[in-house]
């Protein structure tokens, strides 16, 4: 016996989705809102959005990579190798 699903039912889960996928978009924008930006495979920016003052005695190396793979795990390996290691963590 099939389930019937009644056109109010199929509303409120269609208004409960869409809450919920608000939620997230606003929730994304408050943590990574004017930070993250999606560029071309051949395009990347890398350092502040922002001009810091900072003196010398706090400047600090920062290390970079950007790697493009199919393959989720290979990319995340090839980060870490060109980047050193995780110690900092």
């Amino acid at each position: 016996m099939a389930a019937h699903i009644s056109n109010r039912m199929k509303f409120t889960i269609l208004v409960l989705i869409g809450m919920i996928g608000s939620g997230v978009f606003y929730v994304y924008q408050k943590l990574f809102g004017g930070k993250a930006q999606i560029l071309p495979k051949d395009q990347f920016i890398v350092g502040p959005s922002h001009t810091l003052t900072v003196s010398p005695s706090q400047q600090k190396e920062e290390i970079v990579a950007v790697s493009y793979s199919e393959n989720i795990a290979m990319g995340i390996d090839a980060v870490i190798k060109r980047t050193g290691n995780l110690d900092f963590i």
